[in-house]
């Protein structure tokens, strides 16, 4: 494919935000009683392009940077190796490569989903340690047709992550949805206001980027309204997102230097703006300053 039909990947810093438009969507937001305390923000994405690998982690508040830590572990262990093809090779390589060096206090879960095409379609691979969550809806009805459900397989106290599924997604189109625990207190927040519809009926009618949008209003809308702890959380399109500029970024895992600098910039209003991949390269250290890690290998 040629560079210039890759759908543009961009990032709203002040917001920490990510969005693909038509395809995926992903953000980091920092839980009500972590800001007023000035602590870091323990959960964590990894988008990755190249290799169609979307992740999250969520670190304790002791160790908000354990959750970064075991997502760059993942980054790395795929440039070293690419994609593994199977389940019971994408077990072997974080069991291996990524579960294995997390240590003990440094407890986080881990959430993956990997796409790779088989024929004209596309599987995915999921792995689950912990609660947070990984889900299909299916975009034509709005049914669930794959959640994973909540153990004690955190990285760092478990030796090895048990729940390695794959599944062949839908063919007539369908939603993947990552999120922290977090993300549970903003939407129920919003259905016991009617802020918004049920989420199958959202990944159902509403595109994409919509769904960001909306997320993006209610938080910046009813900020202080709720508590809440940290929220990570993404969705996206599998066939929409694989033809995405193939750069990956991490967000989230940050410390409280990071967080103060961060507060900084969503101060300014000049700063809400979406910049995308292209514009990165001369923002590395603004963008590495609040928790935003590019890539473009």
């Amino acid at each position: 494919m040629a560079t210039e039909d890759w759908r543009s990947v961009e990032v709203n810093p002040s917001q920490r935000m990510l969005r693909v438009r038509n395809a995926a969507f992903g953000c980091v937001i920092t839980g009500t009683e972590k800001s007023r305390s000035g602590y870091g923000n323990g959960d964590c994405l990894y988008i990755d392009f190249r290799h169609w690998v979307f992740a999250l982690a969520d670190g304790s508040e002791r160790h908000p940077r354990a959750s970064r830590d075991i997502l760059k572990r993942l980054k790395a262990s795929l440039a070293r190796h690419g994609s593994p093809s199977n389940a019971d090779e994408w077990r072997r390589m974080i069991n291996r490569e990524v579960y294995a060096g997390q240590r003990f206090q440094h407890r986080t879960t881990f959430s993956c989903a990997a796409l790779r095409r088989e024929g004209m379609g596309l599987r995915c691979v999921v792995s689950h340690g912990g609660d947070s969550s990984v889900m299909v809806i299916d975009a034509t009805d709005g049914s669930v047709v794959f959640r994973t459900g909540r153990d004690m397989c955190f990285a760092g106290r478990s030796p090895e992550i048990i729940h390695v599924s794959e599944l062949c997604l839908p063919a007539g189109g369908c939603r993947v949805v990552i999120a922290s625990d977090g993300f549970d207190d903003l939407y129920q927040y919003c259905i016991r206001h009617s802020l918004l519809p049920q989420l199958s009926a959202m990944a159902r009618e509403w595109p994409i980027e919509r769904i960001g949008d909306e997320l993006a209003a209610v938080i910046l809308h009813h900020a202080g309204r709720f508590e809440h702890d940290d929220i990570g959380f993404a969705i996206f399109d599998p066939h929409a997102c694989t033809s995405a500029a193939p750069v990956s970024i991490v967000i989230g895992g940050t410390t409280p230097a990071e967080e103060q600098r961060f507060r900084e910039l969503s101060g300014t209003s000049c700063e809400d703006m979406w910049l995308p991949e292209s514009s990165w390269s001369g923002r590395i250290a603004e963008l590495e300053g609040i928790g935003i890690l590019p890539s473009y290998s």
